[in-house]
């Protein structure tokens, strides 16, 4: 945490800082202030996490230092302190939100025992402040992933040091993916939460079904570092990570599209420690990496989806483009080599453009293994879910992880098998729902209508549906009733 410490008493500003670092060594910073003036200079400069604050100093009172500063910084926690008993001082400095009244001087047990309700009160305030911006952040990735730009609403709408991470996870085997997400999120919560330098944070799944997280954090660094340890105990290159900063939100958003625009090219660059996405755009090669790298992940998804005949003309063209053959000499061959063991279920080496023709020319038994993958979760069986349950969470990631595939291909077989998108037939699920509702009950409100068929914004809702059925929620439960109110028409004949 970063405390204020407020005093015209340099003993007594070093004695509080020193009592402190012996019971938290090495885990806060410190800024001091000696008069009324200089808190507030400070306080303009800094938000800290908790002040200590002298009643009485030189130019300005700490009361009247108080009710400026809490304007400034209104998330400061504000311990008042005092040389003597006085109950006036003690009603005023409490009547302005001061979160304690102390009297000098102070020993450690007390600012132990005080130390440990600060972190009791920064904790509770923190969860529900953090639930507002996961709230916040996931609202604003499906609203984006759904409409137009200018329709959509980024929150949170202040200029903060946002960051966001995107991981990919190269695991064709079901439940190892799970377990691999399970675990990671598991170790970015706890980071995140224990971390005091993590302003907020949100961990999610996008529309891709990539796992992504989000933070407002000052000072990036040590997340950075954290990650790469968690990517780099996956020693087979199947753990990859890009990240990208802004102040803003949309931009942030804009950052996610560009990494997945890119994802592919861990099949050829070392991607384990967390790769800056503008240092992809400085990569030699880069448009023909990234050409063969979705040429590889294409040939996979043919063979996810049976697509043999058109998997084997693919096959020729591979062995004919010169291009390809010409950048084969550019690249780390051991990392593809382990993607193409790991996707393609072969140990054939890739160190030479030949041996990789070869790697891919598979035989009946690959080819039956991989096509297989999704046999007994069919189709339909998924869509019979998305409308029996279509309050609940329907993420990519939740029903794919029913259905027991990934996210990834989840999204791909959907998509290539029914020709739609499946974030579009979920909708299309919902808003169908949302007309029933309201044809059913004209004056229902709209809030409690949205949430009823899954969605956590009305006014996401209210945009959505105006998009498919050309009218507002509203207007939609007015017709209605003037549809039912209306006198019958007269007969023709």
């Amino acid at each position: 945490m970063l405390i204020l410490l407020a005093d015209d008493e340099k003993y007594v500003r070093l004695g509080l800082q020193s009592m402190i670092e012996e019971l938290y060594p090495e885990q806060h910073q410190y800024i001091h202030a000696r008069n009324g003036r200089e808190i507030i200079g400070t306080m303009q400069e800094n938000k800290p996490d908790v002040a200590f604050l002298d009643i009485k100093m030189p130019f300005m009172d700490g009361l009247e230092a108080l009710r400026i500063c809490k304007e400034i910084s209104p998330d400061t926690l504000w311990i008042i302190l005092s040389g003597y008993e006085n109950f006036e001082y003690a009603r005023q400095a409490l009547s302005m939100s001061a979160f304690e009244y102390l009297v000098k001087p102070i020993d450690i047990d007390t600012v132990s025992s005080l130390f440990a309700r600060i972190c009791d009160s920064r904790s509770g305030r923190r969860e529900e402040r953090n639930k507002s911006f996961v709230h916040d952040i996931t609202r604003t990735f499906n609203m984006a992933a759904q409409l137009p730009k200018e329709d959509v609403e980024f929150l949170p709408a202040n200029s903060s040091d946002y960051i966001l991470y995107q991981f990919y996870m190269d695991f064709p085997e079901p439940e190892t993916l799970k377990a691999v997400n399970q675990k990671l999120i598991g170790s970015l919560e706890s980071f995140c939460r224990e971390n005091s330098i993590i302003v907020d944070y949100c961990i999610f799944f996008n529309q891709d079904g990539c796992l992504c997280l989000v933070c407002d954090t000052p000072d990036a660094s040590r997340l950075t570092h954290f990650i790469y340890t968690q990517s780099s105990a996956h020693a087979d290159d199947s753990f990859s990570v890009f990240f990208g900063n802004d102040k803003r939100i949309q931009n942030i958003y804009a950052i996610s599209r560009r990494i997945h625009q890119f994802a592919p090219i861990r099949l050829l660059y070392n991607c384990q420690n967390p790769v800056y996405y503008k240092n992809i755009d400085a990569l030699p090669f880069l448009e023909t990496m990234l050409k063969f790298s979705e040429k590889i992940l294409e040939m996979y998804n043919l063979l996810l989806t049976d697509n043999w005949m058109i998997y084997q003309q693919e096959h020729k063209e591979l062995a004919q483009n010169r291009e390809y053959r010409s950048l084969y000499a550019q690249i780390d061959t051991s990392i593809l080599e382990n993607h193409i063991r790991r996707l393609f279920q072969t140990a054939m080496p890739c160190r030479s453009y030949e041996q990789f023709l070869t790697a891919l020319d598979l035989n009946t038994a690959n080819r039956t293994n991989l096509s297989n993958v999704f046999a007994d979760s069919s189709l339909e069986k998924v869509k019979q879910y998305v409308r029996q349950n279509y309050a609940s969470d329907l993420s990519i990631n939740s029903v794919s992880a029913l259905f027991h595939v990934s996210p990834t291909y989840f999204s791909r077989v959907f998509h290539e098998k029914t020709g739609q998108k499946y974030i579009d037939f979920v909708t299309e699920v919902r808003i169908a729902a949302a007309t029933k509702l309201l044809s059913d009950n004209p004056d229902a409100n709209i809030r409690q209508t949205a949430e009823m068929v899954g969605f956590s914004s009305a006014r996401y809702f209210s945009k959505l549906f105006q998009k498919y059925t050309g009218m507002l929620p509203s207007e939609y439960g007015s017709r209605t009733t003037t549809e039912e109110t209306a006198p019958p028409s007269p007969n023709p004949h």
